[in-house]
């Protein structure tokens, strides 16, 4: 499911015209435009560096190991994506997720969760929030580098 979208996105941006040939309006419209705010969970045991030691037993969630609040991050619009770990890695995204929903007030933005192991429990409390994309397979450093 995912891969699919992620190769339509290919798809898009390889068949888009250059920078020099869209109008300039063009432009400025899409510079208006939002992107979709995208919570990405992926594997990774408790470390300092986001790809060190790559384990894919470990689910993880940390918005990229930094101290700010969730809503300091949400307020920049650079950020399109949140990393979570840590022992309350499952709780931590749910209630983001749910903040997120709140705020924002948009029943269908894009939203990509991804993880190795991870219990149906918790599969279903974000059932709830109707996440467009839920894939569960062992990551790498590689795939990651598509969302990054």
């Amino acid at each position: 499911m995912v891969f699919n979208w992620l190769f339509k996105q290919k798809i898009k941006t390889n068949t888009a015209p250059k920078k020099s040939e869209v109008p300039v309006a063009d432009q400025k419209e899409k510079q208006q435009k939002k992107l979709p705010l995208q919570i990405l969970v992926y594997c990774q045991p408790k470390q300092e560096k986001i790809l060190q030691g790559f384990d894919p037993k470990y689910f993880a969630f940390t918005f990229a190991n930094t101290k700010h609040t969730i809503m300091e991050e949400l307020a920049k619009p650079e950020y399109s994506g949140f990393l979570f770990d840590g022992e309350y890695a499952v709780e931590e995204a749910y209630n983001v997720v749910k903040l997120v929903r709140e705020k924002k007030k948009e029943p269908a933005y894009k939203l990509i969760l991804m993880a190795s192991q991870i219990k149906r429990s918790h599969w279903l409390e974000f059932l709830k929030l109707r996440i467009s994309d839920i894939v569960t397979m062992p990551l790498t450093e590689q795939k990651l580098k598509v969302f990054f």
